[in-house]
């Protein structure tokens, strides 16, 4: 089958949702598909120097990428959607898949089947887009929507008439390892007898989780926390706030193909989010509700045990005391103890691991993700 992916995302860069497209699309690929992805073709915050875009991410190079025209005028998102319209209309996919909005609601218009994926509701990007996915549900064309939590789906069946067989949850995921032997291998592997590593990967703005991390790095001194990742105003800002600690390491931003080597370094990876996440420059929208955070499953692809927040969108994927161990964010104790309690059991800690590789490799891998939502979209329009 043919697909044409259509995001809004900025391709090369560092943010979250650029690194599930690509992923998505690989996975697509790996399900035997024809896979385009087509994105504006965006300079702001565009990571510069990568000559491989296809490595930058750490993905096969099984698709293709066009961009298209971002003109640097009013409304550039409206011309965008339009010109991928057009661009479909050339192309004959036998399926329309996004995260652009704008972009399947012109493309419905030509009369291709779409499916829109949506990580939030779709009122958080204003007005224009709620109208706009409100209108193509209104299309014939229009095949499927796709959320990543319960809670999301309930919130999309609550505000908008979408039928309950056309509307899919499908969890974020992460690769298998490479490495075919990863099955054999001991999961709990300490690097050595005197450091015991907690690594957290990841954004650092409000409710990320380093107001939890910063107390733990005073409470367990004889603990090594290792932070990578975040924006380098918000390092420098915990930088400052702990200075003269020695006990934390903030290794900043690194490409996401390195990140599995550097997660295998660690003895526990964390997820203290709190129960508010506020975006960058959007004070009003809390994506606490509806979050599938990547570096959970990501987590799980490494086989090192997991300690994660008690909220309820993590509820749907770690279970406490068979693949995580789940703390209250308002816990310290809970986190300190948790965190101990690896330390000294090494049975738990690979019991814990184990189960969430398994749950992964099962439920969780792109590749099963991919393959879920195609299925899901052949049934419904049968």
């Amino acid at each position: 089958m043919k697909i044409l992916y259509l995001a809004q995302s900025t391709i090369p860069s560092r943010f979250a949702n650029s690194i599930h497209v690509m992923k998505m699309c690989q996975a697509f690929a790996h399900n035997g598909h024809d896979i385009h992805l087509l994105v504006p073709n965006i300079f702001d915050d565009r990571e510069t120097g990568v000559e491989d875009v296809h490595k930058y991410y750490g993905v096969e190079p099984c698709f293709t990428i066009t961009y298209l025209p971002w003109p640097p005028i009013k409304g550039r998102a409206y011309f965008h959607g339009w010109f991928a319209a057009r661009y479909s209309k050339n192309l004959k996919p036998d399926l329309v898949y996004g995260r652009n909005i704008i972009g399947c609601y012109f493309t419905s218009k030509v009369g291709l089947p779409v499916v829109f994926e949506s990580h939030a509701p779709i009122t958080n990007s204003g007005k224009i887009a709620s109208w706009l996915f409100n209108e193509l549900l209104k299309q014939k064309s229009f095949s499927y929507l796709v959320v990543i939590t319960q809670s999301l789906r309930q919130w999309y069946l609550k505000n908008y008439n979408i039928p309950t067989d056309k509307i899919l949850v499908a969890a974020d995921g992460a690769d298998l390892p490479k490495n075919t032997e990863h099955d054999q291998i001991d999961s709990f592997s300490p690097q050595s007898a005197d450091t015991f590593r907690v690594g957290y990967v990841g954004h650092l703005y409000p409710g990320k989780g380093m107001e939890i991390i910063s107390k733990l790095v005073v409470r367990c001194p004889d603990l090594e926390f290792h932070i990578v990742g975040g924006l380098e105003e918000d390092i420098r800002l915990w930088k400052n706030q702990l200075q003269g600690y020695g006990n934390i390491i903030f290794h900043g931003y690194r490409p996401h193909r390195d990140i599995p080597k550097i997660m295998d370094e660690m003895n526990v990876l964390i997820s203290p989010s709190l129960r508010s996440i506020k975006l960058p420059g959007k004070k009003d929208t809390d994506i606490s509700q509806w979050t599938s955070p990547l570096k959970i499953f990501e987590y799980m692809a490494a086989r090192k045990p997991i300690v994660a927040s008690d909220v309820d969108v993590l509820r749907e994927v770690l279970k406490n005391g068979r693949n995580a161990l789940l703390c209250d964010p308002d816990d310290l104790e809970a986190w300190q103890w948790s965190l101990y309690r690896l330390r000294d059991c090494p049975n738990l800690s690979q019991a814990l691991s184990q189960n969430a590789y398994h749950d992964l490799k099962n439920r969780y891998c792109w590749k099963t993700r991919a393959k879920e939502v195609l299925t899901s979209v052949a049934f419904v329009n049968t």
